[in-house]
């Protein structure tokens, strides 16, 4: 399977994971997480500069969702700090925040497992991600906001429209045009994989983590994902993908941080990445023949390790 290029795609390690926290969009630092006796981070430490679409690498049990699951706001680390910066330049700890106020200072995520409301509309499912936004960007106000729905004022109606028509143009932003009414149930799984980006944009993310999308995905509905991830990072969103597939890696990000056994191994360009030995050791065992891919055969032995509960049932 083959993607055209990015754009620039040859750009050094330093445009897209930035030298020093105060120029970072996202900083990690020394992150540990353990579930019982079981470790899935162990000092994690990386930083992403604003902007930047960089992937996050590893086999099966790696660390990779606990990571996302971190930065997210799911669990809380042992130890390590997660820190976002505001483009003011305010400095925002992620760490114990929980995943609403992650979501509320810029923060969204996809899920490797689809989670959406199969009973509610595409457009609805899109209004819940509207909603998380503070109040200030149009979110939800609270008692103010539920008397003014009761009562129906005029200003009530407005922000619905405005609400509306806002995830109406998110949905056709990912291609679901005309699929406004339709159940989340009852789209295709490509469609429910878009829907639940559009969702996640609906909260005005500066950083959208996309955990493993091209999961069970045919080769057409990779080609759209790509696309559609390139739209998102133009409009200024850095976006952290979490992916096996190589290919799709190698033709989206800048820059690859690589995990294993809950430490990163490695971290630079999609070719440093593919070049590098600990990495080739990590996911084979050994040197990788010319024009194979990295992707780790099924049941091969010496990387993967007992997944935690955040990782059981798919995560990685």
């Amino acid at each position: 399977m083959t993607f055209p290029r990015q754009a620039g795609h040859a750009a050094s390690v330093a445009g897209s994971v930035a030298g020093s926290e105060a120029a970072a969009l996202l900083a990690v630092s020394g992150v540990r997480l353990a579930y019982g006796g079981v470790t899935s981070l162990d000092g994690v430490s990386f930083r992403l500069a604003p902007g930047t679409l960089a992937a996050l690498i590893g086999p099966n049990g790696a660390g990779k969702t606990s990571m996302v699951n971190v930065i997210s706001g799911v669990c809380r680390p042992d130890a390590g700090t997660v820190v976002l910066r505001s483009p003011d330049g305010r400095r925002h700890e992620l760490t114990g925040r929980g995943p609403t106020r992650v979501s509320r200072l810029g923060v969204a995520r996809t899920f490797q497992n689809i989670r959406l409301f199969g009973g509610l509309s595409a457009l609805d499912n899109v209004r819940v991600g509207l909603d998380n936004r503070p109040r200030g960007r149009g979110g939800a106000g609270g008692l103010g906001d539920l008397a003014a729905g009761l009562a129906r004022t005029p200003a009530f109606r407005r922000r619905e429209r405005a609400a509306d028509e806002r995830a109406a143009a998110l949905l056709a932003l990912v291609g679901l045009a005309g699929r406004e009414g339709a159940s989340a149930a009852a789209l295709s799984y490509g469609e429910r994989r878009r829907l639940e980006i559009a969702r996640a944009l609906g909260t005005d993310p500066r950083l959208l983590l996309v955990d493993e999308p091209a999961a069970g995905a045919n080769h057409a509905e990779k080609q759209a994902l790509v696309a559609l991830l390139r739209r998102i990072n133009a409009t200024g969103v850095a976006i952290l993908l979490i992916e096996h597939d190589m290919t799709m890696v190698a033709a989206l990000a800048t820059t690859v941080v690589v995990l294993n056994f809950g430490r990163v191994i490695a971290t630079g360009t999609p070719a440093e990445i593919r070049a590098s030995q600990c990495v080739q050791d990590a996911y084979l065992g050994g040197p990788v023949e010319p024009g194979a891919e990295l992707e780790r055969p099924a049941g091969a032995g010496g990387v993967a390790r007992s997944a935690g509960p955040a990782e059981a049932g798919g995560g990685a």
